[in-house]
């Protein structure tokens, strides 16, 4: 059981992980695009801008980040990812260490879960208290909104004793939600046209994305002014569509009169689900000045708005980029900090080796090496019996072979407990084969060079041994 919750808890870090990067690249670009807000808003760059912030608000849900980091440790050769990287599950000192920030996420997010729930809970008690207008009534209610405003499937509209002011809500089965009052055509046309408007722009769509958001970073700090950003320009997305051209149904001036009689009547709600008429008269006015703004520039190039977005555009994946990288460091240095180092001795290593095979190795500076003298009388081979101290290594001859040639090589122990090892050695690397008692292994010689014939002996006591060596 034990394994199963660390496995949970790996998994949840990962999550974690994942969001505190995407949270990271979210906010990165998010201070970009506002170096650049003031100098789109001058050049009434106003669609440009509010496309951009819908970009800022998508990179905190798709993880480009996440991506670039474990394609980063990716062969694509093989198809391997290399210890399950960028988060080790099988790290549990890892894991016990980010126990702590998982559960005081997963506390944040169940508070952010429970308010939203409210907003849910508070949305379909408006909708079973209201009253939705019939077929008929409905017709009547859209005969007063301009024709290319009107979707081809209508959107029901309720009519709600006790709400304070008109508003859209509702991703999947979206309503327009209107207090039960006596609003004649024109401003009832324009209430309409406005909650419309936030539908075709697909705001109800950001909105639940950005309640989504809030609920999972609930910790970050710039998330908002972020929403507060796009409630406002959203707005203002929506007067232009409604009062900003030549050919659009009201004039700036009947527009906003409009607004401000039903701002009067609605104070403030803070819903971030919906889009409504919440406004004071503080945020009426900000869009009124952006309105002016707009008609002033609308005639002046928009080159360098292009060109700020384009290098907008080119500082999303160098934020991506930069956050990865920086994560890959962290995260690397953090698992090599929690990793459980199991150094084996030499003596619990070889029971886990094939006997049958090689071993290769290099030589240790550390260790006692004797070398014999070499008989005048050798040519290609010699046999010799010898003392071996423990732990020694004995050189018995040294040749310069070719690549194809071959080192015949054999041990029998007379006295004492082995194991031995015999190997030939070129430079510092070693092949080599052990012994208990006796034994023999023929080397193939694949890379030419100057070779030392060695036994070593790896037992704890001094041996003698017969050795035979032929190349």
């Amino acid at each position: 059981m034990i394994w199963i919750f660390s496995r949970v808890i790996s998994y949840l870090g990962i999550l974690l992980y994942n969001i505190l990067l995407n949270g990271l690249v979210g906010c990165i670009v998010f201070q970009l695009w506002k170096r650049f807000e003031k100098s789109w808003k001058n050049k009434g760059a106003y669609t440009l801008l509010y496309g951009l912030l819908k970009i800022v608000i998508l990179m905190f849900l798709i993880p480009f980040c996440w991506t670039y980091v474990a394609f980063q440790n990716y062969d694509f050769h093989t198809g391997f990812r290399y210890n399950d990287y960028p988060w080790p599950l099988d790290n549990y000192r890892m894991t016990a260490l980010f126990l702590g920030p998982i559960l005081i996420w997963l506390w944040g997010m169940a508070r952010s879960v429970r308010k939203y729930a409210k907003e849910k809970h508070h949305l379909k008690t408006l909708k079973f208290l209201g009253q939705k207008l019939e077929k008929e009534e409905l017709n009547a209610v859209y005969s007063v909104v301009p024709p290319k405003l009107v979707p081809r499937k209508k959107i029901p509209v309720v009519v709600c004793p006790g709400l304070a002011s008109p508003m859209v809500a509702g991703l999947f089965q979206t309503c327009i939600y209107i207090p039960r009052r006596d609003y004649d055509p024109d401003t009832l046309g324009l209430i309409l046209s406005h909650e419309l408007t936030h539908v075709s722009h697909q705001d109800l769509f950001f909105k639940n994305l950005c309640a989504a958001i809030t609920i999972v970073y609930w910790f970050c700090p710039f998330l908002q002014e972020m929403f507060r950003k796009y409630d406002c320009w959203s707005e203002v997305l929506c007067d232009l569509k409604l009062c900003g051209g030549k050919q659009t149904a009201w004039s700036a001036k009947a527009y906003y009169s409009v607004l401000l009689k039903e701002i009067e009547k609605t104070g403030t709600q803070d819903l971030k689900m919906c889009s409504g008429l919440y406004e004071t008269e503080k945020t009426i006015k900000w869009r009124v000045e952006s309105m002016k703004n707009y008609h002033m520039m609308k005639e002046q190039s928009k080159t360098l708005a292009f060109l700020l977005a384009a290098l907008f555009l080119f500082g999303c994946p160098l934020a991506v980029t930069a956050s990865g990288n920086a994560a890959v460091k962290g995260l690397s240095k953090v698992y090599d900090q929690t990793l459980i180092h199991i150094e084996e001795t030499e003596e619990s290593q070889d029971q886990y080796r094939d006997p049958s095979l090689e071993q290769y190795g290099t030589l240790d500076e550390n260790e006692e090496i004797i070398i014999l003298p070499k008989n005048p009388e050798e040519r290609s081979g010699g046999f010799i019996t010898t003392e071996i101290p423990a732990g020694a290594r004995t050189i018995f001859s040294e040749a310069e072979l070719t690549k194809g040639e071959s080192v015949n090589l054999s041990v029998t122990i007379l006295s004492g407990n082995g194991p031995v090892e015999i190997g030939i050695v070129r430079d510092q690397a070693t092949r080599s084969m052990s012994f208990s008692s006796k034994g023999n292994h023929i080397f193939d010689i694949d890379v030419a060079g100057t070779y030392k014939i060695f036994v070593k002996n790896k037992g704890t006591d001094t041996v003698t041994i017969e050795f035979f060596y032929s190349y």
